[in-house]
């Protein structure tokens, strides 16, 4: 795939953040941009999963249900095997 560049204009505080960013970690300031729209995206995605099931919680039956089929998947991870069986 060929690479993509883009321009996009940033705050003079935030060009102060990413030049002291790049020295500290060594990296090309498009590489710090890039680590950086990863760990954004993979907080906004965890605060997305955390928001799904607080909104599944006020769900009383559907909280129930979810709790229901959990524990239906816990049983079949071999906890409660006969002592001495193993997968």
């Amino acid at each position: 795939m060929a690479e993509v560049t883009s321009n996009v204009r940033i705050s003079p505080n935030a060009s102060v953040v990413l030049q002291r960013l790049t020295q500290r970690l060594g990296r090309s300031k498009s590489g710090v941009v890039e680590e950086a729209l990863q760990v954004l995206e993979a907080q906004t995605f965890a605060a997305e999963v955390r928001e799904a099931y607080a909104k599944l919680r006020r769900d009383e039956g559907a909280w129930k249900d979810y709790m229901d089929e959990v524990a239906v998947w816990d049983g079949l991870s071999g906890e409660n095997l006969p002592k001495g069986e193993s997968w």
